[in-house]
């Protein structure tokens, strides 16, 4: 229950404190006073949007502050699940603050949160009906919400539907993508299947193409090499001037004089080692020309490798052997993977049949006890519009099937309405007038609050399009409810302040050079001059009064009494 609201700085609300007790409350005003910008205020306390433009003083904040008695434990649960404490006796203190810079702070019980806690709190609050959620009427989607607030709670089944689904829902995803790119992996799986053969027929090694190179080198000189080879040897040991016959007798004739020098004789070692080191050059050199044969077959089977080496290289655009092997790898395992795509798209399908089987059983569960709640609350809310003027209304939910899961089952759902008697029901929203779809609300509102444990509801002119007795009859239907829970209405009808046992009246008034609203509660009388003015448009007249005398039926007005 709401138990008290106060508004500072808010639209044309300089400061406002209003109390609320339980039962039926009615707020009256002229249009334009601002009967509606309480709603507004009220509705920044639910976690809505706030905006710098609504601020009355733009150099100021605005503060706007609810207390609600509650006695609900998913309250304290929220409570705890965002560490924040609960008041001792009972009540909830919900502030927001919107600061003239733009920012908006909310706090509950003096703890700062979030505004999604805020609006997890809203849902076991208050109920707000503004005067646009008439035509909520003919959403499929409002319809399944009220159906589904009916279903007794032991037959609902949405708690155990949200996981499976949204798991379906990641699982679905999940396949079709895999499925769109196995689609396109067959479209590119031969040419990556040919890439990959054509590199792994190449068998290449790490370093190849160096090596390659050097034989290339060596083969495209060999007669060069070979001739330059046999003439070193030649000129090392034939003729009379082989160089190893004149080194030798070199060595020979310094070893006879090296006993008489000092240098000589240390320097010996090394000439006697340097004709060992090119007696085993020559060798070298003997065997290399020996080994040394130029084969055109293998020059040109060399060339072959490199050029193979080279064109594959130009086409992948790399620079080295060690590239063409990193991309034949690559392509291996991409090869590989797409092996291990195939196996997870059988344990998706077998992951999404297994879901949908069991999404399946639930949505016929659901749909069953949808269809028993359905033919519940239509029967009582037919009861419901006989109270409100209209008897003969006939009420038909028809229901149909979506082509697959939604977030709320598979079921589909519109109202067919008739008014009158022998008529054919239609949709709702092509042959309810304005006063009918008041009626109806209010009729619904009033059967489904009935068990709610939501014990505020807020009404917006609901009482549009209709007057006379049926504006009575709404009247007392709102009565009626306030007995099990608090109801305040913004009305603009006699009939229905004349039941309130609580009124407050929004007038607008001029200060200075601008427009500001007034709101203030009513004692019995001025609750009764207020009544007469609205019988008489203004200033109220003798008649008027005794008019207003009749629809309070004396004793019902509890405020100043």
């Amino acid at each position: 229950m709401l138990k008290h609201l106060s508004i500072e700085n808010y639209a044309l609300i300089q400061s406002v404190s209003l109390s609320f007790g339980p039962g039926f409350t009615v707020i009256t005003g002229e249009t334009g006073a601002g009967k509606s910008i309480l709603l507004g205020a009220l509705g920044l306390l639910l976690g809505n949007r706030a905006e710098t433009q609504v601020l009355f003083d733009k150099e100021k904040k605005c503060v706007v502050e609810a207390v609600f008695e509650i006695s609900r434990p998913e309250v304290s649960r929220i409570l705890a699940d965002n560490d924040l404490d609960e008041a001792e006796d009972g009540t909830l203190l919900l502030r927001r603050e919107i600061t003239a810079a733009g920012k908006s702070r909310a706090f509950v019980n003096d703890t700062p949160c979030s505004l999604p806690v805020l609006k997890a709190l809203s849902a076991y609050l208050v109920d707000i009906h503004s005067q646009h959620k008439t035509m909520d009427m003919v959403r499929p989607s409002f319809l399944l919400e009220i159906v589904d607030g009916y279903i007794p709670a032991e037959k609902r089944v949405a708690a155990e539907y949200a996981p499976l689904y949204k798991r379906y829902v990641r699982v679905q995803a999940d396949l079709e993508a895999l499925v769109t790119a196995r689609q396109a992996w067959e479209r590119e799986q031969d040419y990556w299947r040919f890439l990959y053969e054509e590199l792994e027929a190449m068998q290449l090694q790490a370093g190849e193409q160096a090596e390659l190179e050097a034989v290339l080198s060596q083969q495209q000189h060999a007669e060069q090499i070979k001739e330059a080879m046999e003439a070193a040897q030649a000129a090392w040991t034939q003729g009379e001037e082989a160089m190893e016959a004149r080194l030798t007798q070199t060595v020979r004739q310094l070893k006879k004089i090296a006993a008489y020098h000092s240098g000589l004789q240390a320097a010996l070692p090394r000439w006697e080692s340097a004709l060992i080191e090119l007696n085993d050059l020559q060798g070298d050199l003997r065997n290399w020309s020996g080994a040394l044969e130029f084969s055109p077959a293998e020059k040109a089977a060399t060339e072959e490798r490199l050029s193979r080496i080279y064109a594959l290289e130009s086409k992948h655009r790399v620079q080295t052997v060690e590239e063409l092997i990193t991309l034949r790898d690559q392509t291996a395992q991409r090869l590989q993977a797409e092996d291990g795509r195939a196996e997870e798209q059988q344990r998706l399908e077998a992951e999404a049949a297994e879901l949908k089987s069991a999404l399946e059983a639930l949505a016929v569960r659901w749909r069953e006890a949808r269809l028993e709640a359905g033919r519940r609350l239509m029967a009582k809310t037919q009861e419901a519009l006989a109270d409100l003027a209209m008897p003969d209304a006939t009420l038909v939910l028809q229901w149909d099937e979506e082509a697959d899961f939604t977030p709320r089952g598979k079921d589909r759902v519109r109202l067919l309405f008739n008014a009158n008697r022998g008529g054919v029901p239609a949709e709702l929203g092509k042959v309810a007038s304005g006063g009918e779809l008041s009626r109806l609300m209010l009729a619904i509102k009033s059967v489904i609050h009935e068990n709610s444990l939501i014990h505020c509801l807020i009404l917006d002119e609901i009482d549009t399009g209709v007057s006379g007795e049926t504006a009575a009859k709404m009247a007392v239907m709102m009565q009626r409810m306030a007995q099990y829970m608090q109801v305040v209405s913004i009305t603009h009808l006699p009939q229905i302040a004349a039941k309130a046992n609580a009124h407050y009246r929004v007038s607008k008034q001029v200060a200075g050079d601008r427009s500001l609203s007034r709101i203030e509660p009513l004692d019995a009388g001025a609750h009764r001059n207020a009544i007469a003015a609205m019988l008489s448009d203004g200033t109220p007249t003798k008649e008027a009064l005794e008019a207003a005398d009749v629809l309070l039926e004396k004793g019902l007005y509890e405020r100043g009494s």
